[in-house]
């Protein structure tokens, strides 16, 4: 019998592989003309502000996430919830 704990590990290299194979085909290709740089420029970023505003919202659902289960309704100094 195998040991399928190598498994992940190995299709994580094969995935990088083949993600470093796809960047490279993607980057030979031509950039376009002037306009067309323009457009991706824009794109770039409108997905920046995109991606900065993302994270910035998830810092806030994190940062507030530690003091729940501190104020957790069932959870009390007087009575502790005990584990089975």
């Amino acid at each position: 019998m195998s040991d399928l704990s190598l498994i992940p590990p190995i299709l994580g290299v094969v995935g990088i592989v083949i993600a470093t194979i796809i960047y490279f085909i993607v980057k030979s290709y031509d950039e376009g003309d002037e306009s067309l740089q323009k457009i991706a420029d824009q794109i770039h970023i409108g997905a920046m502000v995109f991606m900065r505003r993302e994270y910035s919202m998830l810092a806030l659902f994190a940062a507030a996430l530690p003091p729940l289960p501190r104020t957790h309704p069932l959870q009390s100094p007087k009575r502790p919830i005990k584990m089975r």
